[in-house]
C-alpha cells in the first residue's frame, strides 16, 4: 500500500539522516481527514502495522519475520531513494540503524482540537508520527517533517485555502 511504502521511506530516511551524523528531530505527518472519528481509526489501523514492525525489529535481522516481511518493504523505500540519486551506502550498513528507528518511534500521535497534547507527548521521542486534520491546515510548525502522507482530499470551494497551503508543503 502507498501508506507502507511512506512509513518505510519514512524509517529508511531517518536511518541515512543518522547515518550522516543527523540526530535531530526526524517527523512524518498523516493527514487523512477533518473528521476526527477518522483520526482514531486511521490511529488504529497505523498503530497495529507500528506495533507488528517494533516486534519484528526487536527479533533482529535473522528473524524470518524480518527477512520476508518487513526487510523488502525497507528495501523497496531504499531503493526508492537511491534511485532519485541519493548517495547511499549498502543497504546493509543502514539496516540495524532503520529498526532501531522503528523500535524507538513514537506511536501515531493524534494532533487536533481534541488531542492537542501531542507535543508534550512527542517530546519524548526523536521518530515522531503525528496525524491531524484542520489544525494542521493553521501554520502548525512540526519539527523535522520529513514524509507527509495526505489521504484527504479537498471538496468544494471552501476549501480551496487550505488547497493552496498543501500545495507550498510541496
Amino acid at each position: 500500500s502507498t501508506f507502507i511504502d511512506a512509513l518505510s521511506c519514512f524509517y529508511v530516511s531517518n536511518a541515512i539522516r543518522k547515518a550522516r551524523g543527523d540526530n535531530k528531530v526526524h517527523s512524518m505527518l498523516i493527514h487523512p481527514s477533518q473528521k476526527k472519528i477518522d483520526h482514531k481509526l486511521v490511529k488504529e489501523k497505523a498503530d497495529k502495522i507500528l506495533t507488528n514492525w517494533r516486534a519484528i525489529a526487536l527479533l533482529g535481522t535473522g528473524d524470518f519475520a524480518y527477512i520476508n516481511d518487513l526487510k523488502p518493504v525497507l528495501i523497496k523505500a531504499y531503493n526508492m531513494y537511491k534511485l532519485e540519486g541519493v548517495l547511499l551506502r549498502p543497504f546493509i550498513d543502514y539496516e540495524k540503524e532503520i529498526l532501531n528507528c522503528i523500535s524507538k518511534s513514537s506511536d501515531v500521535l493524534i494532533f487536533n482540537s481534541d488531542s492537542i497534547n501531542a507535543r508534550s507527548d512527542a517530546s519524548h521521542f526523536n521518530t515522531r508520527i503525528y496525524l491531524g486534520g484542520n489544525i494542521l491546515d493553521r501554520g502548525i510548525t512540526i519539527k523535522g517533517l520529513a514524509i507527509t502522507y495526505i489521504i484527504r482530499r479537498a471538496q468544494g470551494y471552501s476549501t480551496l485555502d487550505n488547497t493552496e497551503q498543501r500545495a507550498r508543503w510541496f
